[in-house]
């Protein structure tokens, strides 16, 4: 509901304090990064790959919103770049 896929079927949806319950997903200023790197089945092979080769693609997409929402973003990444990645987002001044 905070990312605009699903609507709330009562209440509002607050981020710094400006109500976007009723914005759509592209206007909230909202990245969300999904565990498992799907497909999205209106593009070609081709457009596809070229939208994110790997995980770090969709975080990086995701680091300049308001909010961000991460599925396990981790989970995908060898244990090297898993750990630099967690210090990365932990760092001061991350967003």
């Amino acid at each position: 509901m905070i990312a605009g896929l699903e609507g709330p079927t009562s209440g509002r949806i607050l981020i710094a304090r400006h109500d976007v319950t009723t914005l759509g997903p592209a206007q909230r200023n909202v990245s969300l990064v999904f565990q498992r790197c799907e497909l999205f089945p209106h593009m070609s092979v081709i457009d596809d790959l070229s939208y994110g080769l790997q995980q770090r693609v969709a975080l990086a997409r995701a680091l300049e919103p308001a909010v961000l929402l991460f599925d396990e973003p981790l989970s995908n990444l060898d244990a090297r770049l898993r750990r630099a990645m967690r210090e990365e987002i932990r760092a001061p001044g991350a967003p």
